[in-house]
């Protein structure tokens, strides 16, 4: 898989691993149904991650990276 498509397959499983983490809470939400929500197997969703917490943790350091890139636009906006 291309670099290119390999990150738009993992953005689309971290989107859909937060709205199953947001709607059914960690303990509820199964390495199935994110991988369902995902458009993707189970099994392929294991070749990607290891176990539900790395998911998860995934999901928390993408959030706090895209706060990051938003507040750099809003400061390179507001300029000196």
């Amino acid at each position: 898989m291309s670099p290119v498509r390999e990150k738009a397959s993992r953005e689309r499983i971290l989107e859909a691993a937060a709205e199953q983490f947001r709607t059914y809470g960690f303990q509820r939400t199964s390495m199935e149904m994110i991988a369902a929500a995902s458009g993707i197997s189970r099994p392929a969703l294991y070749l990607r991650f290891a176990n539900k917490e790395e998911v998860l943790r995934s999901v928390a350091e993408e959030a706090g990276a895209m706060q990051d890139r938003a507040l750099q636009a809003a400061r390179a906006q507001a300029g000196p």
